[in-house]
């Protein structure tokens, strides 16, 4: 069982200039802010050091990296910067207009997702209403990212069309297996008022786009008898073949009566469904079934552990493979409610409380977790946060 431990150290600490700071760094951090992207140099210990340049402007809200790119995404567009070794961002290269394909007439870019070689991206389409404010339709537009930054269109699906109905749909970002063959996210409206939510299923073509993944098998945990099912929220991936899933037990759906989220692993099969053996018996319960404040993390590149903030506390789960999820930690007050968790390869734990401005940085490994040197740091306007390993 890990331990925690949590050091508080002066703000003074916590950032340094690069000249103080002269080490190889091991991740560079990128936080959406209000003024721009700013950039942080993460070292072996954890500590962040402010690039010189920060905030760098861009136009719209930060995907990622691609390559030696940058990433970003307009209400139309999208965006292609160069990077510099230390992670800076330069001019735009590139960029392409999301309303120039199909899809366009689902209204306007929502979200991006890089798949896990960074080269393909998958654009969200969607907002246009008709006269009873139900969205029309929903479009997932590919592109591909080149070796040089420049970016072409694949392809498009509309997974959501329905022009004269009534449902507001939403569809959360879709997350890349760990063989970067399929994709997984939910969608919730397709049921009605009650927005019980559903699995959708994608795959790569071999050109790198994304396309519906027509009726793969979805097995969800076995639940108490009596009248009780699971609908899935959020979802993670691990890097080889399975998934954990924040679940909700509901009585007597839909609109029935909802209890505790809690957390399911699923294995991926070969030909892209997913089971669960996990049963009501087993299952791994979370957060309080409000879900306020919840946010289901990736699993760390060990594969190991499964982060879940819980409004202003964190826990670590120990992931499992396909068999049941485990307690690690107890709730661990982090005094921020984590917006957003992300890794880095040398077992930091970043969590970004983006009401407060927070970045908060962790050391996770078999000795306990621990907060690093200088954590937090305040940044103003914080909105995301998006971390690449060296």
């Amino acid at each position: 069982m890990l331990k925690t431990v949590v050091a508080s150290l002066s703000l003074s600490a916590a950032l340094c200039t690069q000249a103080m700071c002269a080490q190889t760094p091991v991740a560079d951090v990128y936080v959406q802010t209000s003024k721009g992207v700013t950039l942080y140099n993460a070292a072996s210990n954890g500590r962040l050091t402010l690039v010189a340049g920060s905030p760098f402007p861009i136009t719209g809200q930060m995907i990622g990296v691609s390559g030696n790119h940058f990433v970003s995404l307009g209400e139309d567009n999208v965006h292609v910067y160069a990077l510099a070794s230390n992670g800076a961002i330069g001019g735009q290269v590139a960029q392409i207009s999301t309303q120039d394909y199909n899809g366009k007439q689902c209204g306007t870019a929502q979200f991006g997702v890089l798949d896990r070689t960074g080269q393909d991206l998958y654009v969200d389409v969607s907002g246009t209403e008709n006269q009873n404010q139900a969205i029309l339709c929903v479009a997932f537009q590919s592109f591909k990212i080149a070796s040089s930054g420049v970016i072409s269109y694949l392809a498009s699906i509309i997974p959501y069309n329905d022009p004269s109905g009534t449902m507001n749909v939403y569809y959360y970002p879709p997350v890349l297996s760990g063989s970067n063959t399929y994709a997984y996210g939910t969608v919730a409206g397709l049921s009605g008022t009650c927005d019980e939510p559903e699995i959708v299923s994608y795959q790569r073509e071999s050109s790198g786009a994304l396309e519906l993944a027509g009726t793969q098998s979805v097995t969800l945990p076995q639940p108490e008898p009596g009248g009780w099912k699971y609908f899935p929220y959020y979802i993670s991936a691990d890097s080889s073949n399975h998934l954990a899933i924040a679940v909700q037990p509901e009585l007597n759906s839909p609109c029935g009566t909802r209890g505790s989220l809690q957390l399911a692993s699923f294995t991926i099969n070969n030909n892209g469904g997913i089971v669960s053996t996990n049963t009501y018996e087993n299952i791994t319960t979370a957060v309080p079934s409000s879900g306020a404040g919840t946010d289901l993390g990736p699993i760390s590149p060990s594969g190991t552990v499964l982060p879940v903030g819980l409004g202003n506390d964190l826990q670590l789960f120990h992931f499992n493979g396909g068999s049941p999820i485990t307690s690690t930690t107890g709730q661990i007050p982090v005094k921020g409610l984590m917006t957003t968790l992300k890794w880095d390869s040398s077992g930091h734990l970043y969590g970004l409380d983006s009401y407060t401005g927070m970045l908060r940085v962790y050391t996770v490994g078999s000795n306990g977790m621990t907060e690093d040197p200088g954590s937090p740091v305040p940044i103003s306007g914080a909105s995301g946060l998006f971390v690449v390993s060296k």
